[in-house]
């Protein structure tokens, strides 16, 4: 007989490129109840202790930062293990450990800069990072199925205080319907393959979706966006849910509410 411990909770995979909104959805579903692994606050997470020390031995220290005075700082650039995965402002059921040291620790935009410099340098990173991200998510996902007590991130209802309870009569933490992996890439991944059972594409037109982008990062030049963007493509072959995101947050909270009555109608 199989236990909860032996049968993995139903992962949904919310994937979509930069400024589709692939976070806004995984917001959304957080509200629900339903626990989110954003892979790139994730992948930061991790980038201490052995594995900082295999990226170390690959490239080098040139992207390691002195410990900085101010530890609330934020870092600089995204995990280019994971780039294009805007992170979601919580991870119910899970903290990402010392986020900050990790991040601190690490400059990432400096990391991309020699990662992205030839696809074997990218490669040879993903190596190293990728079944880092697998383990911990397996670990993540089998611990929400175990109904573990752990501490949640966030405030207000981006940590989920307003979500439904989750207990039994008899006190006892019941695990989710499912859980979610928010990641632009892991369909591009082959080392991912079957790590989930129901895939979400967000989409919405690139124009929209570099404004989008641009608002949010000032710094940034339309030609360098549009660059990422034109690396990303939407497989809609794989998707399960299309979920249209052009117009206003209202009309995508309801394809999300939809989608959440579609994904908890069969348990």
């Amino acid at each position: 007989m199989n236990t909860v411990a032996d049968t993995p909770l139903r992962t949904v995979a919310v994937t979509g490129g930069i400024g589709s909104g692939k976070s806004m959805v995984c917001a959304l579903l957080a509200e629900k109840g339903i626990p989110v692994y954003d892979s790139d606050s994730r992948t930061k997470a991790l980038y201490r202790g052995p594995l900082l020390q295999r990226i170390e031995a690959a490239f080098g220290r040139s992207f390691t930062l002195p410990a900085p005075a101010d530890a609330s700082r934020p870092a600089a650039g995204v995990s280019p293990a994971t780039a294009g995965m805007p992170s979601a402002a919580v991870i119910p059921g899970r903290c990402p450990g010392n986020l900050s040291a990790a991040v601190d620790a690490v400059d990432f935009a400096a990391l991309s800069a020699t990662a992205f410099a030839s696809p074997d340098s990218l490669a040879l990173l993903e190596s190293i990072v990728h079944p880092a991200v697998l383990a911990d998510f397996t670990a993540w996902r089998d611990a929400q199925a175990l109904g573990t007590e752990v501490e949640t991130c966030g405030t207000g209802s981006e940590a989920g205080e307003d979500a439904p309870s989750s207990s039994s009569p008899s006190g006892k933490h019941l695990p989710p319907p499912f859980v979610v992996l928010e990641s632009a890439i892991i369909l591009d991944k082959p080392l991912f393959d079957g790590l989930y059972d129901t895939v979400v594409l967000v989409y919405a037109p690139e124009q929209v979706r570099l404004d989008r982008v641009l608002a949010r990062n000032p710094d940034l030049s339309a030609d360098a966006v549009r660059r990422r963007l034109s690396s990303q493509h939407s497989d809609f072959s794989r998707a399960d849910y299309l979920l249209i995101n052009d117009t206003t947050p209202a009309a995508l909270r309801i394809q999300v509410d939809a989608l959440y009555a579609a994904l908890t109608s069969h348990r």
